[in-house]
C-alpha cells in the first residue's frame, strides 16, 4: 500500500509532521505528537517551558504480533531548511544505539518510508 504526496517547495515543519503522522497511521503505526517549546505567560512576565529539550517530535509504535517484534521510531520532523538544536543533536547520539530504537530526521515522509521500508 504505497501513499503518495505532493511535494512543495517550503514546507513548514508542522506540514511535514501532518504528512508523517498521517501517512504513519496509514500503515498502523501509533503515533504521538510531543509538544516541547516554550509560551510567554504574560501573568508571570516569563516563558513557561514544555517537554525535554531535544526531544523528538513524534514517537511512533508499531506493536508486533509476538514478544520483540515491535518497533519504536523516535523523529525530529524539520523543514528543506530547518537545522537540529544542538539539544537535537545530543538526543540522537544518545538513542542511536538502543536496540529497536530508530532515530530519524525528516524532512518528508519519503524519509521515514525508506527506513522502515514503505
Amino acid at each position: 500500500m504505497g501513499i503518495s504526496f505532493t511535494m512543495k517547495p517550503d514546507r513548514k515543519e508542522s506540514e511535514v509532521l501532518s504528512e508523517i503522522t498521517r501517512a504513519l497511521k496509514v500503515h498502523g503505526w501509533r503515533v504521538h505528537r510531543m509538544n516541547n517549546g516554550a509560551v510567554f505567560n504574560a501573568k508571570r512576565g516569563a516563558y513557561v517551558f514544555h517537554g525535554t529539550p531535544g526531544f523528538p517530535d513524534l514517537v511512533a509504535i508499531k506493536p508486533g504480533l509476538f514478544h520483540g517484534e515491535g518497533q519504536m521510531l523516535l523523529i525530529e520532523c524539520k523543514s528543506e531548511k530547518g537545522k537540529q538544536s544542538d539539544a537535537q543533536k545530543e538526543f540522537e547520539q544518545v538513542v542511536k544505539n538502543i536496540i529497536g530504537v530508530r532515530y530519524i530526521l525528516a524532512r518528508c515522509w519519503n524519509d521515514v518510508g525508506e527506513v522502515i521500508g514503505i
